[in-house]
């Protein structure tokens, strides 16, 4: 099949970055000198970057998985010796490899904990339901959050929206902090979908602290408008998002793939003149994808100031997100009372020591640099039969060990709560 692009010990010496990553941009920092002062700066990124998560949540997580050995010495000889924004030399991809190992094989106390990024589900309501919840909407009234958008015609506000609903209302607790409630179809759908649902909810919960969420949802069952908890719980699932950080190491130097996969694309840094690589794009865009992407230039484009980056010898500290965008169309159905039977996000996927980098020629390290390691196997590779399969017998034997019976465990955690949390919090 052809594959196709759509397109306590100090932590010292580390080497300057260039202009593009300094500290004085938007995000507030929080400065690594220590591995206390490590620990703090994960624990605080985290929780502001999913702030579901709260650092007693996270200390106790750890609690409950062994502690790595040596992890925080193989982290000071990462952090000492390498450089985020050149060619890494064989020294650095030696330590580079034990740390991102130990990431790996330990996510709960090296930050790789996987959250949800996004959700959206669509609930089995009738015309009557809907016309109350229409007279609600326009007679919102609430004093911890405001309808910034109320009952709008989907298509004259959001021309160029995919749903198929009639009406829209956001909800918004703040920049960034919104949740959309889609409902109504016209005649037209209806008669071309008469299974569509009439109702769904669309918003990314990382962005939202337990108390936000409450207060909505709360809010929206004390409206009324149907049998809220029997409705919710068979409420479907139409698509979520998951997604775990790598911290510390930089999106060009992850070398990962994805079985039974055929697209595959890559996005540059458009202002860093090396053009080196954003964003790795594995999987059709127009379905169920992974993204491997620069979160921190991401967020420094976006200028949010409520994520505090972590930062190192006035350097931002690179972190590399891996996220699985999931479509339930492309899955069996899934109620949102079993949100944590979705999908693992790391399903049949691997990644590669970056020692195998060693035994590459100049050119294609380049490229992978330019283009991703997913993007240059796959597409670059596909059209060179001999090199592909030499690179390809390298990589088998050269595979990372990933915690997956650990990541999926945290997984389902994660979503049950969250699911929990929406449908009844004291069920």
């Amino acid at each position: 099949m052809t594959k196709i692009s759509s397109s306590s010990n100090s932590i010292s010496q580390h080497q300057k970055k260039n202009n593009n990553t300094t500290t004085h941009a938007d995000p507030s920092v929080r400065t690594i000198t220590s591995k206390p002062t490590y620990l703090e700066s994960v624990y605080k990124y985290l929780t502001t970057t999913s702030k579901l998560l709260t650092i007693p949540e996270v200390k106790r997580l750890q609690y409950q998985f062994e502690k790595p050995r040596c992890f925080y010495s193989i982290m000071e000889s990462w952090f000492r010796l390498q450089s985020y924004d050149e060619s890494l030399s064989n020294e650095e991809l030696r330590f580079l490899e034990d740390y991102l190992q130990a990431v790996l094989e330990n996510p709960v106390h090296t930050g790789f904990l996987p959250f949800c990024d996004a959700l959206a589900f669509t609930i089995d309501v009738n015309e009557k339901q809907l016309q109350k919840l229409h007279k609600a909407f326009l007679n919102f009234n609430h004093k911890d959050f405001k309808q910034t958008k109320k009952c709008r015609l989907v298509r004259e506000d959001l021309p160029d929206s995919p749903e198929f609903f009639t009406f829209y209302s956001k909800f918004s607790f703040g920049k960034d902090k919104h949740i959309y409630v889609f409902w109504g179809l016209s005649d037209k759908v209806r008669k071309q979908r008469p299974d569509h649902r009439r109702l769904k909810i669309s918003f990314n919960p990382a962005r939202f602290n337990r108390d936000e969420l409450i207060t909505f949802f709360d809010w929206l069952k004390s409206c009324k408008l149907f049998n809220y908890r029997k409705l919710m719980r068979s409420a479907n699932v139409t698509r979520v998002d998951v997604a775990a950080d790598i911290i510390g190491v930089h999106v060009k130097d992850i070398l990962a793939d994805k079985e039974k996969v055929l697209f595959f694309d890559y996005y540059p840094k458009e202002d860093d003149l090396s053009l080196r690589v954003q964003t790795q794009e594995i999987g059709n865009p127009e379905r169920s994808k992974s993204l491997l992407y620069d979160k921190v230039f991401k967020l420094l484009g976006l200028g949010n100031p409520d994520i505090t980056l972590p930062v190192f010898k006035n350097s931002y500290v690179p972190i590399a997100r891996y996220e699985r965008r999931i479509k339930l169309r492309d899955f069996k159905a899934l109620s949102l009372s079993k949100l944590q039977d979705c999908p693992y996000f790391l399903d049949q996927t691997t990644m590669y020591s970056p020692s195998i980098l060693r035994q590459l020629t100049p050119e294609q390290r380049n490229s992978i640099e330019r283009y991703g390691f997913t993007y240059w196997l796959n597409i670059l590779l596909g059209e060179k039969p001999k090199q592909q399969n030499k690179v390809y017998e390298l990589i088998q034997s050269n595979e990372l060990n990933i915690a997956h019976e650990e990541l999926q465990l945290l997984q389902k955690y994660m979503l049950k709560k969250l699911s929990e949390l929406i449908i009844d919090r004291y069920a």
